[in-house]
């Protein structure tokens, strides 16, 4: 019911449900990356925190913390409920995307054993944002395949 133009696509990866993305007449499609051949050491996620307004409440938002893997989910959240990072993560989202009612961020979170707080001001953390009304902006790397969109 959110209707970002980001979801997820199932039966491409065994372990998770990858992100697509449009943008511009161009789908992105957004991978994790792993630290061995046998795709068993997890690199890095991708995750995504959104916010978009409640559709069965019109005076709330929904704020949606999803990812590839479980462990991105709980990075999700952290980045905009960790004490150390969250109050600049709310200025990033507050500079960028100004008075939208909805906007999405997917960001790659490297992880192998711990969940990160991701910080948006580092580089090649945010991959893909959109916000309401505007196309998809700044796609990023594909994490997968390298490719760029």
């Amino acid at each position: 019911m959110a209707k970002l133009p980001i979801g997820q696509v199932n039966d491409l990866l065994k372990t998770g449900k990858i992100f697509a993305a449009e943008a511009e007449r161009k789908e992105g499609q957004f991978w994790p990356e792993w630290a061995d051949e046998g795709k068993t050491v997890l690199a890095a996620n991708v995750d995504m925190p959104a916010r978009v307004p409640n559709p069965l409440n019109a005076n709330r938002n929904l704020t949606i913390c999803n990812s590839i893997h479980s462990r991105g989910v709980y990075g999700a959240v952290r980045t905009l409920a960790d004490p150390a990072s969250r109050d600049a993560n709310e200025w990033r989202i507050s500079t960028t995307f100004g008075d939208a009612r909805s906007f999405a961020i997917l960001m790659s979170a490297v992880i192998r054993t711990k969940v990160m707080t991701l910080d948006f001001n580092s580089p090649d953390v945010v991959l893909n944002k959109w916000a309401e009304g505007r196309r998809m902006i700044s796609l990023g790397r594909d994490p997968g395949n390298g490719r760029s969109y």
